[in-house]
């Protein structure tokens, strides 16, 4: 006997998509990390909150910066569809 059934991912929402500014211990350097990419490392916080931003505002995607005492806070805000 089969059962027909549906695809479990028919009615959910796509993953939402994040970048991440993160701290590069053994460098000192910080890198910005996607989902759908590896890492990309940049010298300082300033290049890789610009490199963020830039990626972030392309795809709608929200961006966080993780500083060297692990708080966390956002760079950009997705925008909210009406």
């Amino acid at each position: 006997m089969k059962l027909a059934h549906a695809d479990f991912t028919v009615g959910m929402a796509a993953s939402v998509a994040e970048l991440h500014v993160l701290p590069h211990a053994a460098t000192g350097g910080w890198t910005v990390d996607a989902a759908d990419a590896g890492p990309a490392w940049f010298a300082t916080l300033g290049e890789a909150e610009q490199a963020a931003l830039r990626q972030a505002s392309a795809r709608d995607a929200s961006c966080f910066l993780h500083d060297r005492y692990h708080r966390v806070r956002p760079l950009f805000a997705r925008r909210t569809q009406a």
